[in-house]
């Protein structure tokens, strides 16, 4: 916790000091060098693939046309811009517990609670790609849930490069209002998650003949149970 000028006595004149929950930058800005040298490393050397993922991002033939080339998951660069979106996730989610949290996890160092972020994003990582490929198989969708876990992947990757602006503005731009960034942020994670949404549950409903109620009842579980994980570990650390 630092002490940072960010109000102004206007009788006086003078800056007026306010404790603020702020994270310690060194290892931060050691984790922001390590991201941009990985991301530079893929866009020098797999710059086609990194087209490819952007494209795949916007247009579903180009999905199904990377999934058909087994480039979804094992891919070098596609791994790179997963842990890009871990670290990425996990950094976001130490700031936001940092400026709004008054409790004790929101007083703890500040690499202790990436730490812990990173240990529950990586849980919530695992957890939701084994409970799509196993609820692929119990109703035997393997093709919807290939295609829903690519998908997932793939927002992963794009929210994870989208949300590193807002870490740094978050981070050393903090006369700017962080709250401003971090809430910016939040509402950014809202959006891609609704649009995914939408967008994998229109795409199942057009495509298959799967009855309805069971591919709603997949995506519910995919989605509510990961989430209700999340929380409760966060809220748990909170305590």
């Amino acid at each position: 916790m630092g002490l940072n000028p960010v109000s102004t006595n206007s009788m006086e004149g003078t800056f007026e000091p306010i404790l603020r929950n702020t994270v310690d930058q060194g290892w931060l800005v050691l984790l922001l060098v390590l991201i941009f040298a990985l991301l530079a490393y893929v866009r020098a050397v797999y710059s086609k693939h990194l087209r490819e993922l952007v494209n795949a991002f916007a247009s579903n033939r180009f999905v199904r046309q990377m999934m058909r080339e087994e480039k979804a998951f094992t891919s070098r660069p596609a791994m790179a811009l997963s842990i890009v979106f871990v670290v990425s996730i996990s950094l976001f989610l130490t700031l936001l517990v940092k400026e709004f949290d008054g409790s004790p996890i929101g007083q703890s160092s500040g690499w202790v609670l990436f730490g812990n972020m990173l240990w529950v994003t990586g849980i919530y990582y695992i957890l939701k790609l084994s409970m799509a490929t196993l609820g692929g198989h119990l109703l035997k969708v393997r093709n919807v849930s290939s295609e829903y876990i690519f998908n997932l992947l793939l927002f992963w990757k794009v929210l994870g490069l989208a949300l590193l602006p807002f870490i740094i503005a978050a981070s050393f731009f903090v006369y700017l209002s962080p709250p401003f960034f971090l809430i910016a942020g939040s509402l950014t994670i809202a959006i891609f998650y609704l649009v995914r949404l939408f967008k994998e549950v229109y795409n199942t409903m057009s495509t298959t003949n799967f009855s309805k109620f069971y591919i709603i009842l997949y995506f519910c579980t995919l989605e509510i149970l990961p989430l209700v994980f999340i929380f409760g570990w966060i809220k748990r650390f909170a305590q």
